[in-house]
């Protein structure tokens, strides 16, 4: 609640509330720990990256088996694992730097892979993302679950989900068999509506697209022409650097 209303509350409330998790984490539920990991990302508490560390043996734990159906957090029974659990759980960990381990991204990753249908495309992108920012190739099968997500469902992205969508499959090269350069060949220019993107997601769309040589793509020349309207002065360093 804390974390939704925006609201730091006075003295030490929050340790204290972690000092009784730290000692009940038997008793966490799925939906209990990513609900906690997800408060703490967004409030910055000093005493959240300890708690996740502690907390994710606690995941590894609860974990069901692969053959496990993941369904959408309007359709699960309370308490189990969901989409949004396994997505909030990587975003979590991503946001913090934290990486849990390989066993957990492995595991996670995996159900992200046969559950893609399931997932909202937010959910996804969220999880491509939180893979590059922990450095932690999921495999090849994942990969291309990524990218034939992306190509299906892009109208239900933002930009800003395209891109990182994209610039996460580049950070790896895309999966196998140019992958990642065929699904920019095959995309509408205007499915990834490049007018509604910030500078940044300009820059890591045309860096992605770079990355695996897609120079001749419909995609890559709207996106260098949107590039070209904006305003020097609105592109940080960082996207400065991407694009040249």
């Amino acid at each position: 609640s804390c974390a939704t209303l925006n609201y730091q509350p006075r003295g030490d409330l929050i340790g204290l509330a972690v000092d009784e998790m730290e000692k009940k984490t038997d008793e966490f539920y799925p939906q209990a720990i990513t609900n906690t990991l997800w408060a703490f990302t967004i409030m910055k508490h000093p005493r959240g990256p300890a708690l996740a560390e502690t907390l994710a043996p606690v995941i590894l734990k609860l974990l069901p088996d692969m053959d496990y159906e993941l369904k959408p957090i309007e359709g699960y029974k309370d308490g189990e694992f969901s989409t949004q659990t396994v997505s909030n759980a990587l975003w979590a960990y991503a946001t913090m730097n934290i990486n849990p381990g390989a066993e957990l991204l492995d595991r996670l990753g995996k159900f992200v892979e046969k559950n893609a249908s399931n997932f909202k495309a937010q959910e996804l992108s969220n999880s491509a993302w939180s893979f590059m920012v922990l450095n932690h190739h999921p495999g090849n099968e994942i990969l291309a679950t990524f990218e034939q997500s992306l190509l299906e469902r892009m109208e239900e992205c933002t930009t800003q989900a395209l891109a990182n969508t994209s610039i996460a499959l580049a950070f790896f090269g895309g999966s196998k068999d140019e992958g990642l350069k065929k699904m920019f060949d095959a995309v509408n220019p205007t499915s990834f509506r490049l007018s509604e993107g910030n500078t940044q997601d300009i820059s890591n769309i045309i860096w992605a697209m770079a990355s695996v040589g897609a120079f001749e793509t419909k995609l890559y020349k709207a996106a260098v022409r949107e590039l070209f309207r904006r305003d020097l002065k609105d592109f940080v360093m960082e996207g400065q650097r991407m694009l040249y």
